[in-house]
C-alpha cells in the first residue's frame, strides 16, 4: 500500500513539475521566396491570440524571418522593412540613391559588355558569374539589421530574443548544415543564398547556399536540437511547382524543393499550416501586404486544433515587456577600427586610410557610406562586411572582407545607327594597386564619322574624399560630311572635317556622392578642313584652319539622373569655365576668295551653363525642364567654319550632341527645353520634347567666308524631337524623329543603339 502511494505520489509530482514549468512550443517556417511574407501574418495571429513561441527554426525565407523575430523584431516592424523601397533595392541589387557615388557609376563611353582578367595563363578565360544579382546591398542590410545581436547572445543562437536554427546547404558536400552558432548574419545569409541570383558565402571555410536544396522544412531540426511539446510548422511554399522552360528561376525553385513533403519530421506532436499563397516568383514582393494577411488568416483558421493541445498563454503586452527588455541590451554602434581580410598589406592599409582617418569614430550611418564608396571603386570585386566585439574596450572594430578585381579590363562596344554614326569602340584598361591605385587605359572608336584614339595614365590618392589625377593624349577626327546622309532630302553639304591632337591634365575632386569639381590643363592642335562652298571638283585643295593653343578650364557637377540621354529621374546642374589662348593659322584653299596665308594671336573666355530636372507627376508621366545659358567673348576668326566650330553650342539631345549643326552655335545665346516622358512598359519610354534657342549675339558669313556678329536678339531657332526608346545596361535602343527649325533640310531620322559620348573634347 506504501509502494503505491509513493507511485502516485511521483506521477503527481511529476505532472505538477510540468505544469509549473508550462509547455514549450516550437515554430518552424520553410523558405518560399516572396511567399515566405507569410509567415509574418502567421506570426502576428499567434502572438495575438497568446500561442507561446519559445523557439523558432527556418530555412531560406523563413531563416529571414525567424532571424528577425529571434532578434527581436515585432511582426509590424518587419513588415514596414519588407514594405520600404530599400528592400526592392536589396533584392534587385541595387544601390538605394542617397548611397550611389555618381560619377563613380557614370557611364562615360560606349561599353557594350565587359571583361576582367589576368595574364598569369597563358590562355584568355574569362570567368562567369555565380549570381545575377550585386551583393552588396544585400549584405550590408544583413550587417545591418543583424550584427548588434551578436554582441547580445555571444555569437550563440540559443541566447536570442528566442533560441533559433537556420539550414543552409555545404554545396560541395550536398549536405544540410545546421547553423545555431557564430554570426547571425552570416547563418541567414548562407541559409537564404539562392543559387544563381544570390552570391554565395563560406562559413568555416564551407561553401554555403539555400537551405532548401537539402531541407526547406526544419521540423526535425526544431525537434532534435530542442524538443518541444507541440511544433507549428508554416509552409508558405508550394512543392512541385510546374517550372518554366523560359525561366531559370522557376527551374531553380522546382529543384530545390521537388523533394519536399512539408510534413512533421522526428515528431507527431504539432500541426502544419499551409497559407492559400498564390503562385508568385521567389522575387516578386509587390504582393506583401497580402500575403501578411493570408498567413494572418489562415493561422486564425487553425487556432482552434492548436488549442487543442497548446493550453499556455502569454498575453501580448508580456511579450513587449520581455521584448523591450531584450532590445535593452542590444547596444549601440560605434566603430573604431578597421581590419581588413583578404588584402596585402599594402592594399589593406590603403583601404584603412580610405575608409577611416586615425582616432576616428564611426557612427553605423557613417560606416555605411565609407562601405558604399569603397564597392564604387573600379579595382574592388567585392566587400563583404562583418562586426567584431572587443569584450574588454567593449569597442566596435569592422572587419572587411575584401576580393580585388582582375587587374585587366577589357570593354567592347559601339554606337550602332542606321545612318554613317555607326562607330565600334574598344577599351582596355590595368589596374596597378599598391599604395596608390594606378590606372593605364587605351581606348579607341572606329567609324566612318568618328575615329579616336586615347592613352591615359591615372592617378588616385588615398582619401576619404580622394583626387584623381589623370594624364592623357589622344587624338580624335569628326568627319561631318559624311552624316549628312541622315538628314531628309538630298542638299549636298560642304564638305568639313575636324580633328583634335591633345594632352590633357585632369584632377578630379568628388563632393560627397553627387557632385564634383575639375580642373584641366589641356594643349591641343585643332585641323580643320573644309570648302568655303558647295562649288569645288576633286583636283581644288580645301582651306585649312588649324590653331595651337592651351585652355585650362575648371568644371562643376551636380548629378543624380540616372541616364546622361533619355533620362527618367533626378537633376543635373553643370557649370564650367575655360580660358583659351593661342595662334590661328589658316592656309586658304583653291576655291576661297582670298588666297592670303595668315596668322593671328586668339584669346577670350567662355562660360556655359546648364540645368536638366525631371519630376515626377505620375506613375508613368514624367516631366523634364532643362536650360542652358552660354557666354564668350570669341573673337571672329579667318573663316565663317572656323569661328562656329569654336563657338559654344546647344545640344539637348543625343542625336544634336553628334551633328554639326552651325545655326545652334554662338558665343552668347539662352535655351531650354521641355520633355514629356511617357513610361509605356518596364523600361520602354515615348519622348516628346521641345527646345527654344535664342542668340543673343549671332554668329554670320559674309559673301567671302568670313565670319561677323549680328545685332543682339536678331533670329531664333527650334528643335523638337520624337523618340521611342527602351533602356538596356549597354546603352538605349531608339527610333528618333528630329525637327530643326533652321537646317536645310530640316528632319533627321535615326535607329540606334548604345550611346556615342566623345572623350576629352576641346570644341
Amino acid at each position: 500500500m506504501k509502494i503505491q502511494i509513493i507511485k502516485v505520489l511521483f506521477i503527481f509530482s511529476f505532472f505538477s513539475v510540468a505544469v509549473m514549468q508550462g509547455q514549450t512550443v516550437g515554430l518552424v517556417l520553410s523558405g518560399g521566396g516572396s511567399k515566405g511574407m507569410a509567415h509574418i501574418g502567421a506570426i502576428r495571429a499567434l502572438e495575438e491570440n497568446g500561442i507561446p513561441i519559445n523557439y523558432i527554426a527556418g530555412t531560406s525565407m523563413g531563416a529571414i524571418i525567424g532571424g528577425l523575430y529571434a532578434s527581436g523584431y515585432s511582426t509590424d516592424e518587419m513588415e514596414e522593412l519588407f514594405l520600404t523601397p530599400d528592400f526592392e533595392n536589396i533584392i534587385k541589387g541595387n544601390i538605394g540613391e542617397k548611397y550611389v557615388y555618381h560619377f563613380r557609376q557614370e557611364v562615360s563611353n560606349s561599353t557594350w559588355i565587359g571583361f576582367r582578367f589576368d595574364v598569369d595563363s597563358a590562355q584568355f578565360s574569362p570567368t562567369i558569374p555565380v549570381n545575377f544579382v550585386l551583393p552588396a546591398q544585400m549584405d550590408f542590410a544583413f550587417f545591418e539589421i543583424f550584427s548588434r545581436m551578436d554582441a547580445v547572445s555571444n555569437r550563440n543562437f540559443d541566447s536570442l530574443f528566442v533560441p533559433f536554427r537556420c539550414v543552409a546547404t555545404d554545396i560541395a558536400n550536398n549536405q544540410e548544415v545546421v547553423l545555431k552558432n557564430g554570426y547571425l548574419k552570416d547563418a541567414i545569409r548562407a541559409s537564404m543564398t539562392f543559387p544563381f541570383y544570390f552570391r554565395p558565402i563560406s562559413i568555416n571555410n564551407s561553401m554555403l547556399y539555400d537551405g532548401g536544396m537539402t531541407n526547406n522544412f526544419p521540423t526535425d531540426v526544431m525537434y532534435k536540437d530542442f524538443n518541444p511539446d507541440y511544433i507549428i510548422g508554416i509552409a508558405a511554399s508550394r512543392p512541385n511547382e510546374s517550372p518554366s522552360d523560359e525561366n531559370l528561376i522557376s527551374v531553380i525553385t522546382n529543384m530545390l524543393m521537388y523533394n519536399e513533403s512539408y510534413t512533421l519530421k522526428g515528431s507527431s506532436n504539432g500541426i502544419v499550416i499551409h497559407p492559400n499563397v498564390p503562385t508568385l516568383s521567389v522575387t516578386d514582393f509587390k504582393h506583401t501586404t497580402e500575403l501578411i494577411q493570408c498567413g494572418y488568416q489562415t493561422v486564425m483558421d487553425s487556432l482552434p486544433r492548436i488549442r487543442e493541445f497548446v493550453k499556455d498563454s502569454i498575453s501580448y503586452e508580456e511579450i513587449k515587456e520581455k521584448r523591450a527588455k531584450f532590445k535593452e541590451k542590444i547596444p549601440d554602434i560605434v566603430i573604431d577600427g578597421i581590419e581588413v581580410i583578404g588584402l596585402n598589406k599594402i592594399q589593406s592599409d590603403y583601404i584603412k586610410e580610405a575608409t577611416m582617418e586615425p582616432q576616428e569614430s564611426l557612427s553605423l550611418n557613417t560606416f555605411k557610406n565609407r562601405y558604399f564608396k569603397l564597392i564604387s571603386k573600379d579595382y574592388i570585386a567585392h566587400v563583404y562586411p562583418s562586426l567584431f566585439l572587443d569584450s574588454a574596450s567593449k569597442t566596435y572594430k569592422a572587419v572587411l572582407h575584401i576580393a580585388s578585381e582582375k587587374p585587366f579590363k577589357l570593354n567592347i562596344g559601339g554606337y550602332i545607327s542606321a545612318n554613317a554614326y555607326t562607330t565600334m569602340f574598344l577599351q582596355l584598361k590595368y589596374y596597378v594597386w599598391t599604395k596608390r591605385v594606378y590606372t593605364l587605359g587605351l581606348d579607341a572608336y572606329f567609324g566612318i564619322y568618328y575615329n579616336s584614339v586615347l592613352g591615359s595614365f591615372g592617378l588616385t590618392r588615398t582619401h576619404k574624399k580622394p583626387f584623381d589625377h589623370t594624364f592623357s593624349v589622344g587624338y580624335s577626327r569628326w568627319n561631318y560630311f559624311n552624316t549628312y546622309r541622315i538628314f531628309i532630302g538630298n542638299e549636298t553639304p560642304t564638305y568639313l572635317v575636324h580633328e583634335e591632337t591633345m594632352a590633357n591634365y585632369n584632377i578630379t575632386y568628388l563632393i560627397r556622392r553627387r557632385s564634383r569639381v575639375m580642373g584641366n590643363v589641356t594643349m591641343a592642335m585643332i585641323n580643320d578642313r573644309y570648302y568655303w562652298n558647295n562649288a569645288y571638283t576633286q583636283t581644288d585643295t580645301r582651306d585649312k584652319n588649324q590653331m595651337y593653343l592651351l585652355r585650362p578650364n575648371v568644371i562643376f557637377e551636380y548629378s543624380t539622373i540616372d541616364f546622361r540621354y533619355f533620362a527618367t529621374r533626378g537633376l543635373r546642374v553643370k557649370t564650367e569655365l575655360a580660358y583659351y589662348i593661342g595662334d590661328e593659322r589658316n592656309k586658304p584653299g583653291s576655291t576661297a576668295p582670298n588666297q592670303e596665308s595668315t596668322i593671328h594671336f586668339r584669346d577670350w573666355f567662355a562660360f556655359n551653363g546648364e540645368v536638366e530636372k525631371i519630376f515626377r507627376l505620375a506613375k508613368f508621366y514624367r516631366l523634364g525642364l532643362s536650360s542652358h545659358l552660354a557666354w564668350s567673348n570669341l573673337p571672329m576668326f579667318k573663316s565663317f567654319n572656323a569661328t562656329k566650330l569654336r563657338a559654344n553650342h546647344y545640344a539637348p539631345t543625343h542625336e544634336s550632341n553628334m551633328a554639326y549643326l552651325p545655326y545652334y552655335r554662338d558665343p552668347v545665346f539662352m535655351a531650354g527645353g521641355i520633355s514629356n516622358v511617357f513610361l509605356l512598359y518596364r523600361k520602354l519610354q515615348l519622348r516628346l520634347e521641345g527646345y527654344y534657342y535664342q542668340p543673343v549675339v549671332s554668329i554670320l558669313r559674309s559673301g567671302t567666308n568670313e565670319a561677323y556678329t549680328e545685332s543682339l536678339f536678331a533670329k531664333r531657332a527650334f528643335i523638337a524631337s520624337a523618340s521611342l526608346a527602351y533602356a538596356t545596361k549597354s546603352g538605349p535602343f531608339s527610333i528618333n524623329v528630329s525637327w530643326y527649325s533652321t537646317n536645310t533640310p530640316n528632319y533627321m531620322f535615326n535607329i540606334s543603339f548604345g550611346y556615342l559620348l566623345f572623350e576629352n573634347r576641346v570644341f
